[in-house]
């Protein structure tokens, strides 16, 4: 069936699509001698009148919209020719590919080109989502999606098409919904008639996916319905983090709105900055993961290079009631010489308790070392051990953190996994040590806290690297953002000159 002139007016040039009932096709406007988009809606004998319904609201919608990244509607017409009768869409026409064109023809996209598409996608669908009531496109895929007048520096401008399957009522319960969406991009609440805006958002981020893959979304494994896409592609921990929450099954886990979902991406961290992703080199800690369980072994102090060791270990070396070899002994062997020269002294003390002063010094000194020998060789000795389970329920999801010596547990704290009462913090104590015009800045504590609405779960005495690598690790199986809190504590010290002449002062 061949057509040369459409409503007197729009030459066809060609045929770009055929499909059973609709055709499309690239026609000169002879009014306004512009290229323009003409889509067709044919009467066949195998109509259907939800598509006419569908096409319908495709054109009414299209003539509220104004956005530059959506073809602008230009006329609306009914076809009653001797071959064919239907309803004509005219919008305008942008020469571009589709990101499917692009995807066919071996194109790949890296982590800046994603987020580039993401953030103009979000823009549009922003736009959308903000009409009263709320446009939700119901279709958004590679073909849907097109790329024009790219460049060295940029990905090129995002245009949003075919709003075929758009829908522009809320959800009410008991109502009657035409059901559409591309099988792999559409999530499921919306193949049972829930369309929400966020089932863009899941269709965006499958899109994505699909991008950095090279592989249909319908073509990877999935995991309680969880696109699994980790471990085939080379993106940040930060992305792959937040193209998860795009695509989780769950509504109540994806993002809110569009809003949150652009100000997320914006916030991810730059290209240049440092994200620690593999196990620091000499460290001891074990981790140990997969989709159910993530467990955290932090082994005992004593076989660690720890940046904080015991205060008391530390002054025990700067005593000079030890000889230099006992100050410069290994950690273990440290705390069997100070209980045996507790005991040694305590002897002493015992000759010398007519002395009152120094046998009751002595016995200080003995005291202090016996009471506190115990707990040091614990603490040195006991490891840490964290484990996030999840069971596919959040009745059966938990997380557990014991502190273990010689095999028994010493302590054990647990609470259920609910991942909205979940956050992620690193605590940063910085001393600021002012000097005339030198500043010192080092930190005195290092903490990664876990919050489980009130209950919080500590992981301490780490090295910078491994805090950031256990936070990574953390976030990155919890699906959660990190928070970073640093505590300033500031020092003053003044000048020689001026501590000269406050003591001199009468």
């Amino acid at each position: 069936m061949e057509i040369s002139t459409l409503s007197d007016r729009y030459d066809v040039k060609q045929t770009l699509s055929k499909k059973p009932g609709r055709q499309s096709y690239l026609a000169l406007d002879r009014q306004t001698q512009d290229f323009v988009i003409v889509k067709v809606l044919i009467f066949s004998y195998d109509f259907d009148w939800d598509d006419l319904k569908l096409f319908e609201r495709e054109a009414t919608i299209l003539r509220t919209l104004n956005h530059p990244a959506i073809p602008r509607y230009r006329d609306s017409f009914e076809l009653d020719l001797p071959n064919f009768k239907g309803f004509a869409l005219v919008q305008d026409y942008i020469d571009a590919k589709s990101l499917e064109m692009h995807l066919q023809a071996g194109r790949t996209f890296d982590e800046t080109e994603i987020k580039q598409i993401a953030e103009a996608v979000l823009e549009v669908l922003i736009y959308l989502h903000q009409q009263n009531p709320p446009v939700i496109h119901r279709d958004i895929k590679p073909s849907n999606i097109l790329l024009a007048n790219r460049s060295a520096h940029s990905t090129g401008q995002v245009y949003v098409v075919d709003f075929g399957s758009v829908q522009n009522s809320v959800f009410t319960e008991g109502s009657t919904w035409t059901i559409t969406g591309t099988y792999g991009y559409a999530p499921l609440e919306q193949f049972s008639g829930r369309a929400v805006p966020a089932c863009d958002l899941y269709a965006l981020g499958a899109t994505l996916i699909h991008l950095v893959t090279g592989q249909h979304p319908a073509d990877l494994l999935e995991q309680d319905l969880q696109i699994q896409f980790d471990q085939t592609i080379a993106i940040s921990f930060s992305l792959k983090r937040w193209l998860r929450r795009m695509t989780e099954p769950s509504l109540k886990q994806r993002f809110s709105s569009t809003q949150e979902a652009l100000q997320t991406l914006n916030a991810l961290q730059s290209d240049g900055e440092l994200v620690i992703t593999n196990k620091p080199i000499g460290s001891k800690i074990v981790v140990t993961k997969n989709p159910e369980e993530l467990q955290i072994l932090i082994p005992p102090m004593s076989v660690r290079s720890q940046p904080n060791r015991p205060k008391l270990l530390e002054r025990a070396r700067k005593s000079s009631l030890f000889p230099s070899f006992v100050r410069s002994l290994p950690t273990p062997l440290l705390i069997i010489v100070l209980i045996v020269f507790g005991i040694y002294y305590a002897v002493i003390g015992l000759l010398m308790f007519l002395i009152p002063i120094l046998g009751w010094l002595l016995f200080a000194v003995v005291a202090t070392i016996l009471l506190f020998a115990p707990f040091i060789v614990v603490f040195s000795y006991s490891r840490l051990r964290l484990q996030l389970i999840r069971n596919g329920t959040l009745e059966q999801d938990y997380i557990v953190l014991c502190r273990e010596f010689l095999g028994l547990q010493l302590s054990r704290s647990t609470s259920r996994l609910d991942r909205a009462q979940i956050r992620i913090q690193v605590l940063n104590q910085i001393m600021k040590t002012y000097r005339a015009d030198n500043i010192n800045c080092y930190s005195i504590l290092s903490e990664l806290i876990i919050w489980v609405d009130n209950q919080k779960y500590v992981l301490g005495n780490l090295t910078p690297l491994e805090l950031d690598w256990l936070s990574q690790e953390l976030s990155d199986w919890l699906n959660l953002p990190i928070e970073r809190c640093e505590i300033p504590m500031i020092q003053r010290v003044p000048p020689q000159n001026e501590d000269t002449q406050i003591r001199s002062a009468p």
